[in-house]
C-alpha cells in the first residue's frame, strides 16, 4: 500500500487550519460570554423562615422569605394542603406572613410556588400542641362581683388526631387565703383538626374539690390548666362593684357576701386623691349574709380613683372587702388651628370643670394639632394658650365622647422685602422681636424669631410660627449684617386676621463710578454692569464724556464689571451701604502697541500687513520701512497677532501675547530674508548660495588650469 506524502501533508495542513479556526471561535465565545452583561436568573428557593426553629403553634404568625423565577410574578405559599398566601413578588423576592392553620401535631411541608414557571421550593414546619384556659368576662366596663359564677374555657390546639384530652382545672383563691379548688374536665375529641375544647363553670360544688368552692372574696383569682405541668394559666378579677369605672350620675351597685344574717355593716366611699370621704352608708346584711347597696356618682364628682370599703364589727373576712374604681371622664379630642386654618401644634389646651372648679391643663397639641382631654359630664370652659397667652375660649357641654375644632387668634404673616423699583429681594435676614403680657400672671415677656427671605423675597410665619395679634412688632431687616430699615421697622397693633402682609422697602444708595484708562484719563462710553453678590439684582450704566456714571443701587454688595466696545476691561467689588464714590482703573484700556516685523537676520520687513484680533478684528496699514507698525487706543488682554506679507493672502505668522501696558513686540519671520529690497525664502537663498559657490569653484578651477598648463603636461 502506497501513501502519498504530498497528500498527507496537505491533509495535515487542512486539519491544522480547521483546528486553529475552532480554537479561535471558542476563545472569542468564552471572552464574549465573560464580557457581555448577563441577566442572572433567580431560582425558586426559601431563604428564611420565622420562627427560626421551624416550630410553632396553631395561629402563630409565620414569615417566609424566598425567591422565584419570575420578576413581579404571581406566587403562592402552601402549608400542607392549605394555600395560606397568594401575592406578587417584588422583583424576584417573596416576603409573606400567615398564621399556622388548625392542624394536628406533626411535621408539615411549606411550599413556595412560582405560578408562571410552575417551579416549587419546600421546607418543613412542626406544629406543636398548645393549651389554653381563659375566663368568660362581662362585656364593656362591667365586672364580676362576689357570689357570681364564671365560665372557664379550655382548649387544645395542635393536639394528636382523634384524641380526648383531660384538663386538671385549678382555681386559687386570692392572697393571703390561697386555697385551691380543682376539677378534672374532659375535652371534646380532637378529630382530624387536633382541636379539642370544653367549658366548665366555677364554682361548682359537685365538680371542684375539696368541697366549698366559692367566689366570696375581692381580688385576683388564678386559674391553671394542669398546674403541675405548667401547661397554661390565666386569672379573673372579682370586685365589690358591678363595673370598673363610672361616669357622673351613673349607679354603682355594690355587693359582698360572707357576712352573718342581718348584721350591720358600713359602706364607705372615699376619693383617693384627697382621702376625703364622700359617703358612708350603714346597711344590714340579708338573711343569706349578703350586703347589697347602690350609690349614684354625684354630679360634682371629680375625675380620679375612688375606694369603696365594707367594714363590720361582727365579721372580719380574711380578705378585706375593699376595691378601687374610677371616674375617668369622656374622651374629648380638641384640634387647634390658627385663623388661617393651619394646624397649630404645641398649644396648651386647658379645661375648667365648672361643677368642681377643677382645671385640667396637662394637654399640649401634637403635630396634628390634637390635644386629648378626659372630661366628665357637665359644663366646661376650654381655653387654648400660646406662649402663655389665651388665644381661644370656648364653652362646651359634655354628654359623652366628642370632638371640637378650636380656632385660635393667631395670625399668619408674610414679610416681603422690595427695592424702590418693586423688585423682591432674596436672602434678607429678618429679626422679629416683640413684647407681650401673659394672661394668667400678667408677666411681661420678650420674645423674638428670625428668618430669611426666600428666592421670591418673602419670609412667611405660619402654623406654629404664627404671631400673637394686638401687640407691636419690631422687624429689623439686614443684608451682610447691616440693618437698612431702622426708620421703617415697627408694626403697631398686628391685626387678628388670616394673613397679614408686611412690605419692607430696601433703600437705594448712589454709587458714583469714575472710570479711567491706563493713563488715568477719563474713559467715556464705557459700559458698567453691576450684579448684586447674593443674586437677583442687576443694574447697568454708561460713562459720560468725563468717564463718570451714577447708578442708584439697592443696599448691598456688588460685583462691578466694565466693558468697552463689548470688550471686558476689569472687575471690582463694592460695598454699598452708604452713598459711595469709586474710581475704577481700567489698566487694559487705551494702550499703545508697536509691532516690528523682522526677517531671519533681524532686518526689518516693510509693507507687511499686521492684523490684531481681540473679540473682533482690527486691520492696520502696512509696516513702515523700519518694519514697524503701531496700534493706538487698543484694549489689552490676550491679543492675537497675524502677519501677512506683501502679496500673500495667508498669514505667515500667528502668535498670541498678553498685553497690559504699552508694549513693543518684535516678531521674527525666519522663513524669509530681505535681499536687495525683496523677500526671499531662506531655503531658496540657501540653494542659490550653494549653486553660486559651486559655480565659483568651477570657475576658479578653470582659471587655475589655464594659468598653469605646463605643470599639468609635466605631470603627464
Amino acid at each position: 500500500m502506497k501513501i502519498c506524502v504530498e497528500h498527507v501533508g496537505k491533509f495535515s495542513l487542512k486539519k491544522s487550519i480547521v483546528l486553529a479556526i475552532l480554537i479561535i471561535i471558542l476563545s472569542l465565545t468564552s471572552t464574549l460570554t465573560l464580557l457581555l452583561p448577563r441577566a442572572k436568573a433567580a431560582y425558586v428557593g426559601i431563604t428564611s423562615v420565622s420562627p427560626e426553629t421551624h416550630y410553632g403553634e396553631v395561629g402563630e404568625e409565620v414569615r417566609v422569605i424566598g425567591t422565584i423565577n419570575t420578576t413581579g410574578g404571581l406566587c403562592r405559599v402552601w402549608f400542607d394542603v392549605y394555600m395560606v398566601n397568594e401575592t406578587n413578588a417584588i422583583g424576584y423576592t417573596v416576603d409573606v406572613t400567615f398564621p399556622v392553620p388548625s392542624l394536628p401535631e406533626g411535621n408539615y411541608t411549606i411550599t413556595l410556588n412560582d405560578d408562571v414557571t410552575g417551579n416549587n421550593a419546600t421546607t418543613w414546619f412542626y406544629v406543636e400542641t398548645a393549651y389554653y384556659i381563659a375566663p368568660v368576662l362581662p362585656e364593656g366596663r362591667s365586672q364580676l362581683q362576689q357570689d357570681d359564677s364564671v365560665d372557664l374555657c379550655l382548649n387544645v390546639t395542635g393536639g394528636k388526631r382523634n384524641t380526648v384530652y383531660y384538663a386538671n382545672v385549678t382555681v386559687v383563691i386570692p392572697y393571703p387565703v390561697n386555697t385551691s379548688y380543682s376539677a378534672i374536665v374532659e375535652l371534646a375529641n380532637t378529630t382530624s383538626t387536633g382541636y379539642g375544647s370544653a367549658i366548665v363553670r366555677y364554682p361548682n360544688e359537685t365538680l371542684f374539690q375539696p368541697s366549698g368552692s366559692h367566689i366570696n372574696y375581692t381580688g385576683l383569682y388564678s386559674i391553671f390548666f394542669n398546674r403541675t405541668q405548667d401547661l397554661a394559666e390565666n386569672s379573673f378579677l372579682i370586685g365589690l362593684t358591678n363595673a370598673s369605672d363610672y361616669h357622673r350620675e351613673e349607679i354603682v351597685e355594690i355587693k359582698a357576701v360572707g357576712y352573718q344574717s342581718n348584721e350591720t355593716a358600713t359602706v364607705t366611699i372615699t376619693f383617693v386623691e384627697t382621702n376625703s370621704t364622700l359617703r358612708e352608708i350603714v346597711v344590714n346584711a340579708s338573711q343569706q349574709g349578703t350586703i347589697s347597696v347602690t350609690w349614684m356618682v354625684p354630679v360634682k364628682a371629680s375625675i380620679g380613683n375612688y375606694n369603696v370599703t365594707i367594714t363590720s364589727e361582727t365579721t372580719e373576712k380574711p380578705i378585706r372587702d375593699s376595691q378601687i374604681f374610677s371616674v375617668p371622664g369622656y374622651q374629648i379630642d380638641v384640634y387647634t388651628r390658627n385663623l388661617a386654618g393651619d394646624i397649630l401644634s404645641e398649644a396648651m389646651v386647658e379645661a375648667l370643670d365648672k361643677s368642681t372648679n377643677t382645671r385640667y391643663n396637662e394637654n399640649t397639641s401634637g403635630k396634628n394639632g390634637l390635644a386629648r382631654l378626659w372630661l366628665e359630664k357637665g359644663d366646661h370652659t376650654l381655653e387654648v394658650y400660646w406662649k402663655e397667652v389665651r388665644v381661644n375660649e370656648t364653652e362646651i357641654s359634655v354628654e359623652g365622647k366628642d370632638t371640637y375644632n378650636l380656632t385660635c387668634e393667631l395670625t399668619n404673616v408674610n414679610v416681603m422685602v422690595k427695592d424702590n423699583n418693586g423688585i423682591q429681594i432674596p436672602f434678607v435676614h429678618l429679626n422679629i422681636s416683640y413684647q407681650y403680657v401673659t394672661t394668667k400672671d400678667s408677666k411681661v415677656k420678650n420674645d423674638s424669631t428670625t428668618g430669611e427671605t426666600s428666592l421670591l423675597g418673602v419670609f412667611s410665619l405660619r402654623a406654629r410660627d404664627s404671631l400673637l395679634p394686638h401687640i407691636n412688632y419690631t422687624i429689623d431687616a439686614s443684608r451682610y449684617g447691616k440693618d437698612f430699615n431702622r426708620n421703617n421697622n415697627t408694626i403697631e397693633d398686628l391685626h387678628a386676621q388670616k394673613w397679614f402682609n408686611i412690605t419692607i422697602i430696601c433703600p437705594a444708595r448712589a454709587l458714583t463710578l469714575n472710570v479711567t484708562d491706563y493713563h488715568r484719563n477719563p474713559l467715556p462710553n464705557a459700559r458698567v454692569e453691576l450684579m448684586e453678590q447674593m443674586g437677583g439684582i442687576r443694574y447697568d450704566g454708561v460713562t459720560h464724556y468725563n468717564g463718570i456714571t451714577v447708578v442708584n443701587c439697592t443696599f448691598g454688595k456688588y460685583d462691578v464689571k466694565v466693558y468697552r466696545d463689548n470688550l471686558f476691561l476689569t472687575q471690582i467689588s463694592v460695598e454699598l451701604f452708604n452713598d459711595t464714590h469709586v474710581e475704577i482703573y481700567c489698566k487694559l484700556s487705551n494702550l499703545t502697541l508697536s509691532v516690528k516685523i523682522v526677517d531671519y537676520f533681524g532686518q526689518p520687513i516693510p509693507k507687511a500687513n499686521v492684523t490684531l484680533q481681540r473679540n473682533g478684528l482690527q486691520f492696520l496699514p502696512f509696516t513702515e520701512a523700519n518694519g514697524v507698525t503701531e496700534f493706538t487706543e487698543i484694549v489689552g488682554g490676550d491679543l492675537q497677532i497675524m502677519v501677512y506679507l506683501n502679496g500673500q493672502s495667508q498669514s505667515c505668522v500667528t502668535k498670541t501675547f498678553f498685553v497690559d501696558e504699552p508694549t513693543a513686540i518684535e516678531i521674527k519671520i525666519g522663513k524669509y530674508v530681505m535681499l536687495a529690497g525683496c523677500l526671499v525664502e531662506t531655503s531658496q537663498l540657501g540653494t542659490a548660495s550653494i549653486i553660486a559657490l559651486v559655480v565659483i569653484l568651477i570657475l576658479s578651477l578653470e582659471v587655475y588650469r589655464r594659468k598653469h598648463p605646463k605643470s599639468q603636461e609635466s605631470e603627464s
